[in-house]
């Protein structure tokens, strides 16, 4: 596109330049064989898409009932709530049962040894290591 007046062929094919513009471009398309050559392409477009006519959409027909598919999903979630409600009830009476002291006579002989037994007492580290040392001085 060499001319600068052509991009308003589009304008002046739509009836959208003011009456001096439009005169205007007129006298330019008498003396421009660019601009009338891109004023006939735009105008053979608008034809060509005027005869394509637009095509016809259809609403595409539901094969759910949403209100349906809402009572069904609200159903799922009261069974889901029941079934946590029992969970959280069986799991507080667990603890309730296990918070009670166990008498002497229930305690297996490994639990029992287990809080007879004192610890060993850790090994004492080597001097040479000199990350020991200073935790055994104190120092960061």
């Amino acid at each position: 596109m060499g001319c600068e007046v052509c991009v308003k062929a589009g304008a002046y094919l739509d009836h959208e330049l003011p009456a001096r513009e439009r005169e205007a471009y007129e006298a330019h398309l008498s003396t421009c064989a660019e601009c009338a050559q891109e004023l006939a392409r735009l105008e053979r477009l608008s034809r060509f898409l005027s005869a394509a006519g637009t095509p016809e959409f259809s609403r595409p027909q539901l094969s759910w009932n949403p209100v349906v598919k809402r009572q069904k999903l609200v159903r799922f979630a009261e069974a889901l709530m029941a079934a946590a409600g029992l969970v959280m009830a069986v799991c507080g009476f667990c603890l309730l049962k296990s918070s009670a002291q166990p008498d002497s006579a229930t305690v297996a002989g490994w639990e029992r040894m287990a809080l007879t037994q004192q610890a060993e007492a850790p090994p004492a580290p080597e001097p040479e290591d000199p990350i020991a040392q200073a935790v055994l001085r104190g120092q960061p």
